[in-house]
């Protein structure tokens, strides 16, 4: 994404376009900005985040959605039914 907001890439995967485009439009905002890559091996701390980050999205549980218990009388009469 460095390259990409710094003018040198193009935005090829339709996923990352509407972050790029907010980005943009953030920075649009900003008198000076400065984007540069940090390797991994020199920022562990935010890696050690990112991870911990994906990993909890990849471990969560889905909600379970509970419908509605029916009732015996609940249920319409034979020839009520409209």
């Amino acid at each position: 994404m460095v390259k990409q907001l710094n003018g040198e890439y193009k935005v090829k995967n339709m996923g990352l376009k509407p972050l790029y485009d907010r980005v943009k439009q953030l920075l649009a905002g900003c008198t000076s900005v400065e984007i540069k890559h940090i390797y991994r091996s020199e920022n562990s701390a935010a890696d050690e985040l990112a991870n911990k980050a994906i990993d909890e999205f990849e471990n969560r549980e889905e909600p379970q959605q509970q419908l509605p218990q029916k009732q015996p009388n609940d249920m319409p009469e034979q020839g009520n039914l409209f």
